[in-house]
């Protein structure tokens, strides 16, 4: 198990004032620089530089990047950080304060452990998993990865803050949370086929409380700073799940690499990036429907398949992903990468033949498992109407879209999801088949 980095995690109504003896108890002499851009520098930085120095605490800087255009988590603006808290830290120890949202927090998370020193987090919206995760989502050459670096020292969360967020970050929050849902499932379905482990501590950090902070998708839509908070702090232990667990397993499956396959085709809204909880949001439902096709068979038609999947050459699983990356503009390297993690995922010979006989001998545990207080798509749907999600129309998805996705989300991450449980089944196609004509009138502009 990892070593956690954060100690310390303060949300609720005027948590911000607690600040400067959180900054003082796991700091001592560090001399705070405050990152904010100019929205969230209103939202709560400037309030976090009185505080503090209401405290006698002295601030140096802030840096405050500009609100327009949006903000990006890239390499030149890690390196304007990195930059800044290396001139500071020429007179003495520097303590970063990142106020802001997923993507401010993985700038500052990045350029303070280019620096070698901690830093503080203080959240400006429930929308996002990362805050107290390790490794920052950085676009480098055009193109999102993760970066290594260590999870903030603190996370200070002031609810009525993050309740007076713009509502699609409130939305977006909600929708990464319930990503959980089916990353839990794929995860379920990789410890049943004997290919992975779950430590129940990290399940219960990431799943336990689940339910029930999912349960008021209403209450988070009208700004009630518990609903907010609940979301908050689930995903919040969802980060400290994937510390514990030390890798992003326990908040990631098969929704998650559908959403980076439509980061890498520039989903936007309105002329702007789609926020990582809408896409993760689409990929949740899309995979939330294959489960409902893939787990709808009994054991009996499942061997049938089984005995009927045709096994597949390294040479024409190469050729495959080739295919799917074909004429989308995607760099050669990203390409190459797929068709790397493609051919280690491959699995031929008396290794798919074990591998197929397990699924059949465990599958009736398998779907029990798989299904057990997992919600279906119908009431996903619902639930993330509810809450202020958009919709697979208002995010611009097409059916060729999202065909792609899901096809290509196979190939970017080597862990076992059920997409990989359609494609030993040998209906992964028939499976997109179905997914796309239960909501194609949900994507077709009418």
């Amino acid at each position: 198990m990892k070593t956690r980095t954060t100690q310390s995690i303060t949300s609720g109504r005027n948590a911000l004032t607690l600040l400067p003896k959180i900054v003082e108890s796991l700091t001592g002499r560090s001399r705070p620089l405050i990152f904010a851009d100019e929205n969230t520098w209103k939202a709560a930085g400037s309030r976090v530089a009185d505080i503090l120095a209401g405290a006698g605490i002295h601030c140096l800087g802030p840096y405050v990047f500009p609100g327009k255009p949006s903000l990006h988590a890239d390499t030149e603006r890690i390196a304007e950080a990195s930059s800044a808290i290396a001139r500071a830290a020429r007179d003495g120890p520097v303590l970063p304060i990142a106020v802001g949202s997923g993507t401010l927090n993985d700038i500052v998370k990045r350029a303070a452990f280019e620096n070698h020193t901690p830093y503080i987090c203080v959240p400006t919206a429930p929308s996002v998993d990362g805050y107290t995760s390790f490794g920052a989502a950085v676009t480098v050459d055009g193109f999102k990865t993760t970066l290594p670096c260590d999870a903030p020292l603190a996370v200070v969360a002031d609810e009525d803050v993050m309740a007076g967020a713009p509502a699609r970050l409130l939305a977006a929050g909600y929708g990464d949370l319930a990503a959980k849902l089916v990353s839990g499932r794929d995860w379920i379905l990789a410890e049943t086929l004997g290919l992975e482990t779950i430590d129940p501590g990290v399940w219960e950090l990431s799943q336990g409380k689940l339910l029930e902070r999912l349960a008021a998708p209403d209450r988070l839509a009208a700004r009630d700073p518990v609903a907010v908070r609940l979301i908050f702090d689930g995903l919040c232990d969802t980060g400290l799940a994937m510390q514990d667990q030390g890798d992003s397993r326990p908040a990631s499956g098969a929704e998650h690499h559908i959403s980076h396959c439509l980061e890498m085709r520039g989903l936007t809204v309105n002329g702007a990036d789609a926020l990582h909880g809408e896409k993760v949001a689409a990929g949740t439902l899309l995979s939330a429907l294959m489960a409902e096709f893939v787990l709808g068979h009994d054991a009996g038609e499942a061997r049938i398949l089984a005995d009927r999947a045709s096994e597949q050459s390294p040479e024409a699983c190469e050729r495959e992903v080739r295919e799917v990356f074909a004429g989308t503009g995607i760099p050669n390297a990203a390409i190459d990468a797929a068709v790397r993690v493609s051919l280690e995922k491959l699995v031929t010979g008396v290794a798919r033949e074990n591998r197929l006989a397990r699924i059949c001998s465990s599958w009736d545990v398998l779907r029990r498992r798989a299904e057990e207080k997992r919600p279906r798509y119908a009431e996903l749907s619902e639930n993330f109407a509810r809450a202020g999600c958009l919709s697979f129309r208002e995010l611009g998805l097409t059916a060729p879209l999202i065909r792609w996705s899901i096809s290509a989300a196979r190939t970017i991450r080597n862990r076992y999801t059920i997409l990989d449980l359609a494609r030993d089944l040998g209906i992964f196609e028939e499976g997109i088949n179905l997914v796309i004509s239960k909501i194609n009138n949900q994507i077709l502009k009418i």
